[in-house]
């Protein structure tokens, strides 16, 4: 019968779950990133410098990943220093930086009230 059959096929298919073992956390790209980016870009063009020598792709893309609980300028600034970016980096981005996460969740809110 139809029944007999679904029960074999169910029976091939599933798997009994044994044990469950939690996956390790692992970055998500999120909009931030860009906008992070698009904004330290500005800066560096504005003052005709690679992007890459205003800040280490690394420094950006750790903080836009994990960003401060409070992602100030002066939050910000610490933990640049704490990845190693020298002084001159830190004054000339943390502040964009802060702005650029205002920025994200300004249009990540703008975008979640649009579609409600």
């Amino acid at each position: 019968s139809g029944d007999d059959r679904l029960s074999e096929l169910a029976g091939s298919r599933w798997l009994k779950v044994n044990s469950i073992t939690e996956a390790p956390v692992t970055p998500v790209y999120d909009i931030s990133v860009d906008e992070v980016h698009n904004f330290v870009a500005e800066v560096a063009e504005r003052i005709e410098m690679p992007v890459e020598n205003l800040l280490t792709p690394d420094h950006l893309r750790r903080v836009a990943w994990h960003p401060p609980t409070e992602p100030t300028a002066d939050a910000i600034a610490t933990a640049l220093s704490e990845l190693g970016a020298r002084p001159w980096q830190v004054e000339a981005t943390a502040q964009i930086i802060a702005d650029a996460f205002v920025e994200a969740s300004q249009s990540v809110e703008d975008a979640a009230s649009g579609a409600s």
